[in-house]
């Protein structure tokens, strides 16, 4: 597919009309423009002096050098005519191993997570080879000509991988630190349709953290939601989220995925009358196997086909029972007998071969077959003493 006449919907570009050699903005009323302030400025960069961001949640993997292999395997593509929006999967193979080797000493998000992060982003700087960025990334001073990323990650990674380290580009630089870096870093990632729900509530959880340190006593509910960019509403359904411990675990080892099945679980385990042995089946099921339904109210149809065909089962293996008694039952009573040798033959597999011997029942307890056994002990020893004396 040609780069040229090709459309491009995107939040984060402005399509340029090489032909009249102008830009057309998408949305001239969009509001997604930082305007400078009295602690920003706008100054023109060269991107080989920016890094990315080592705290944002969605795209910490990405290091300088990854994100400048990526840019090198971008060029060979364009350079041999094969390029495309589509991330090659030899490209995509060999940054993961990049990932691998620079990160290996921290923890990694699931593989699912980076690849669709990468893709994006591959996407995006294909789409910058036609367009311009709308809204500046934003940085901060890091020493002598050197800058970090403060938000924007996405696009400064998008601009490098299409235009290499010697681009410049307009950006926002700070003179002064911001007070508030996680809740900007959430405000910007929140706005991804895309982004991954334990990106999502890790970064909500620092940002509301960090807001209610700053705001001290002004920290209502209403005010942090205001400085998220989110409603009350919303605010309320991530916080319950955080707070419950076992669902926010399950989140971050990507056992849930998406944020509507995270909010009936934890309504589900609040409930005053929630089946405590169905949330645990839920809660283990869930650790063992992930989020596999898109709803809770599925998920429970078959972890309850689950306990009744293993109650079945439990059923099944049990012993059968003993006839029972009314009442203690008696004690066998054994007469007296005073030849040894009655004593052993009385005992032996022969006597218990015997017809009569065969008809007892060595089940039943019951008064009346005790009875019936100790008769026919009797009459077995009577016969057995004519035996040996004849």
């Amino acid at each position: 597919m040609g780069l040229r006449g090709q459309s491009i919907e995107n939040d984060d570009v402005s399509v340029i009309d090489r032909s009249q050699e102008k830009t057309k903005i998408l949305d001239s009323e969009s509001t997604d423009y930082i305007a400078p302030q009295a602690n920003h400025r706008l100054e023109r960069i060269v991107l080989e002096s920016v890094r990315p961001d080592p705290e944002n949640r969605r795209t910490y993997f990405l290091t300088k050098g990854v994100v400048h292999l990526i840019h090198q395997l971008f060029s060979k593509e364009r350079q041999e005519g094969r390029l495309s929006e589509v991330m090659p999967e030899d490209a995509y193979s060999q940054t993961l191993n990049a990932i691998r080797q620079k990160m290996k000493d921290r923890e990694l998000p699931c593989e699912e997570e980076m690849k669709k992060t990468t893709e994006s982003i591959w996407t995006f700087a294909f789409q910058l080879l036609i367009s311009a960025i709308r809204q500046p990334f934003a940085v901060i001073t890091v020493g002598a000509g050197n800058y970090q990323i403060q938000f924007g990650n996405r696009r400064f990674m998008s601009l490098y991988i299409a235009h290499g380290p010697q681009h410049i580009e307009e950006s926002l630089v700070y003179t002064e630190d911001p007070e508030d870096p996680a809740s900007i870093r959430f405000l910007e990632n929140n706005q991804r349709e895309d982004l991954f729900l334990v990106a999502r509530l890790t970064e909500f959880h620092n940002a509301q953290s960090e807001l209610k340190t700053l705001l001290g006593d002004n920290a209502k509910v209403a005010t942090i939601a205001s400085r998220l960019g989110i409603t009350t509403r919303t605010y309320h359904r991530l916080n319950s989220i955080c707070a419950n411990s076992i669902v926010y675990e399950l989140i971050l080892n990507n056992l849930i995925k998406t944020q509507n099945f995270a909010d009936e679980l934890v309504i589900f385990m609040n409930a005053a009358k929630s089946d405590k042995s169905l949330s645990a089946a839920v809660i283990e099921s869930l650790k063992t196997e992930g989020q596999k339904h898109a709803s809770l109210e599925q998920m429970l149809e078959g972890v309850k086909d689950n306990i009744k065909l293993q109650i079945q089962d439990d059923s099944a293996e049990v012993k059968p029972k003993k006839k029972e008694t009314k009442g203690r039952p008696k004690k066998i009573k054994f007469p007296p007998v005073s030849e040894p040798s009655i004593i052993k033959a009385i005992f032996s597999p022969a006597i218990l071969e015997r017809k009569e011997w065969k008809k007892i029942d060595f089940n039943d307890a019951s008064n009346s077959n005790i009875d019936k056994i100790e008769k026919l002990i009797r009459e077995t020893i009577e016969k057995v003493k004519k035996e040996i004396v004849v």
